[in-house]
């Protein structure tokens, strides 16, 4: 009876711990199975803080217009990595900045996951920003609903592969869940 009660009370112990360091928004470490670049690339848990950390890199790159931190924030040799270093090039070559971007991921669930790459599916909403020239005199107020090709509170699948690390940004698509 003693031992019995030792276990359950061990189990109870262990389940109240799992359910606080999942509320804490943690990622669990699972292994992958077949070749991976990254051996034990991180179960997506809480889909809201693993994407809200990826878009905050993006913004402090964007927003600094550092093409390193844009590494370390987008997958290098992606896409979006590709479009995102044409924006920071002619962003320099026109002399403006952002000021004030800001992403907020509203609503997330993981749609997938294998190996080192994961889909997650999301409503992110960007906030009003201004554009700023070289002497940050001449600035341009952009509000939230200008035209990117994505609607407001539109869900997308944002393609993510764990890479060194950390979850980079690989592809951004409209989605396929509801």
């Amino acid at each position: 009876m003693v031992v019995i009660a030792g276990v359950l009370a061990l189990t109870v112990g262990v389940a109240a711990g799992l359910r606080s360091w999942m509320a804490a928004g943690s990622v669990g470490t699972v292994a992958t199975a077949g070749p991976s670049p990254e051996v034990g690339a991180p179960l997506i848990v809480e889909a809201v803080s693993a994407l809200q950390a990826v878009v905050d890199r993006r913004t402090k790159a964007l927003t600094s217009a550092d093409p390193a931190a844009l590494s370390a924030a987008v997958a290098p040799g992606s896409a979006q990595h590709e479009g995102d270093h044409a924006r920071l090039e002619s962003m320099r070559t026109a002399q403006v900045r952002y000021i004030d971007l800001r992403f907020v991921v509203r609503q997330a669930r993981l749609a997938s996951q294998s190996g080192d790459v994961a889909v997650v599916s999301a409503v992110v909403e960007r906030s009003a920003f201004t554009l700023a020239g070289p002497t940050g005199a001449d600035r341009q107020a952009l509000t939230p609903d200008i035209a990117i090709g994505v609607r407001a509170g539109e869900r997308l699948d944002y393609t993510l592969r764990w890479v060194q690390g950390a979850w980079l940004l690989v592809d951004v698509a409209s989605s396929r869940m509801s």
